[in-house]
Formats: C-alpha cells, structure tokens, sequence
C-alpha cells in the first residue's frame, strides 16, 4: 500500500514532476520513495544504514526528512557507500519529538519537499492532489488516513479533503464484445449503478486477441451494461474470438484543476470540505473509517497557504499515514 502522485496523462505512468501532481489518474510514482532498514537503530544512534532494492539513490543523496514508523529523523544524504544497494547517512534525532528503536528490515520513507514550490494564487494558496491505493490482494478494513508529520514551516498552513472516486476497481468477463466496444450484464452488481458513471475511466484488457491493451471509456449504459470506447482495439471480434473475455476497470480518476494554484470543487459530491490538520490519529477525522478491496483507491487534496508577507517557502515536507486492520 503506498501513496502515490497522480497525473493528466495515461493512468499508471510516471510522474516526474511532483508540482503536476493536481489530479486526475494515479501515476506509477510513488509519492514516498521507500527503503530497508539494513541494521538495528538504538535509541542513541546517530547513524542509519539503508537498503535500496532497485539502487535508486539520486533522491536520497540530499538532506532531507525520513520516516522510520512514527519516528521522523531528519537525514544528512545518503553518500557513504557500502555497495551498489547499501549507503549510510548521519542523521538528527527527536525532530517529532519522537525516538524509538527500530530493526533491520523496517520500512524507511522519504518525506522530501518536492510536492510543493513557490508559485501560488493571489490568495498564497496552492494545491496538490495524491492518490492512496490498496496494492494488498485482501480486503482492508477501519482504513483511516492521519497525518504522521506536518509543516515545519511557522508561515504554512495545510488543509486536507478527501475525495472518493464514482467508482471502485472492477474485474470482470464480458458478454460481448467488438473493436470499440465491451458488455456485461454484470456490472451493476460491480457497483456501476448509473449511466456513465465510469466514463473517463481506463479500462484493461486482460485476455483473448487485445490482450494488454489499454482503452478510456466514452460511455456507459446502466440497462444493457454496454461500455463504449474513445478509440477502437487493434483487433475486432471474429468466429475465431471468443465473445468472454476478462478485463478490468480501474478506479475513477480524480477531479482534474489547469494549475496547482486552482481549488478542487469541495462542492460536488465524492469530497470533502478542506480541514485543519490534526496530528492524533485517535481525533483526526480527515478519513472517516472505511473498508478498501484490492486495488481501491481514494485522492488526498493538499491545500497549502503561506501568510501574506512571507517568503518563507521552505520546510513543507508533510507525512501522510494510514491504519488499518485485515478483520471487520
């Protein structure tokens, strides 16, 4: 389960820009770059030594905050190497007020400040809009979204909504199909009880003759369960296809603003009003508890406001968290 950025382009791509991140589909980018706990952290050290699987180490290279469960640590760049995957970094303790011990093999995030910049309304606001989705092939239950580690910046105020998608994951086999389009008279079991309530949406092929191929949805028809598509697969159906095919729907994007100086529209329905951060997961609210099934998402709206006057724009790196359990 990660958080991620989100994009106007094709849904699960990268994003390589974290001020883009106002919207629409989930990227493949991790809003957190993560990594392994290679030894034991005591109480007193002053040292981390970090595993990178994939050896990506160009974002860890800097000063910047890191995360080890609710301890925040603040890291002097990850540059004395070990070999390819391990690097170790001095690092300042106590920066949440927080000091624990942790083990070889903890999870370790990147909370760099990369999601915002200098550029606002005339209001000194800016937005950002990120993505939480369950990547965990089970059900989870009593989800509920708290801030783990907010601004340090005494001129900074984030404010957070929550939007939830018009539709969840969906993963089916059709009826029927041709070059432009799928039916399935199941689907308003799957949750797509209105017409056109998954339009925009990506949907994926995942057998017969189109196998991967990607298409967004145009139209939806609640009563014969027809999905039409913007542009034809590559291949038409035949006597040689088989009229079943499996496929799947991802979530519904996000709504999408031209510019990160743009509020999301609080008043239409699937999100919230923009709240005060609290930082006690037991008070927070910012997520009412709620149950995800795999691949379920939900969009995580960040209003930034800078006092009027200031130009202070420095120490925004904010940590997002989630609880959870696997039983009701």
């Amino acid at each position: 389960m990660h958080f991620y950025l989100t994009t106007y382009d094709e849904i699960n791509t990268l994003q390589s820009n974290y001020t883009r991140s106002i919207g629409g589909y989930i990227s493949s980018s991790l809003l957190y770059p993560w990594g392994i706990l290679d030894e034991d952290i005591g109480i007193y050290s002053d040292k981390i030594r970090l595993y990178l699987p994939d050896s990506s180490w160009s974002e860890w290279e800097s000063e910047d905050l890191i995360s080890i469960g609710n301890e925040i640590i603040k890291s002097k760049g990850f540059t004395d190497v070990y070999n390819p995957y391990i690097r170790s970094a001095i690092c300042e303790r106590y920066i949440n007020n927080k000091k624990s011990i942790h083990l070889s093999g903890d999870i370790v995030t990147l909370l760099h400040s990369n999601l915002f910049n200098d550029v606002f309304n005339d209001k000194n606001e800016q937005y950002r809009c990120v993505a939480f989705r369950n990547d965990k092939e089970e059900t989870l239950y009593n989800v509920f979204l708290y801030v783990n580690h907010n601004s340090q910046n005494p001129y900074t105020n984030i404010k957070v909504a929550i939007e939830t998608p018009s539709h969840q994951y969906v993963k089916s086999t059709s009826d029927d199909w041709d070059s432009m389009s799928i039916t399935d008279a199941s689907l308003i079991d799957s949750g797509l009880d209105k017409d056109n309530i998954c339009k925009d949406s990506y949907l994926k092929i995942l057998d017969g003759p189109n196998q991967g191929q990607q298409r967004i949805i145009n139209s939806y028809d609640l009563a014969t369960g027809k999905i039409i598509f913007y542009n034809a697969l590559t291949e038409d159906n035949s006597e040689a296809h088989d009229n079943n095919i499996e496929y799947e729907i991802y979530p519904a994007p996000s709504q999408r603003v031209l510019s990160g100086t743009i509020s999301p529209d609080t008043k239409k329905d699937k999100i919230t009003e923009f709240k005060d951060i609290k930082l006690d997961v037991n008070s927070n609210g910012i997520l009412d508890s709620i149950s995800m099934n795999y691949q379920d998402v939900f969009y995580v709206w960040l209003k930034r406001e800078v006092s009027i006057g200031q130009d202070s724009y420095n120490m925004n790196n904010i940590s997002l968290s989630v609880t959870y359990s696997k039983g009701t």
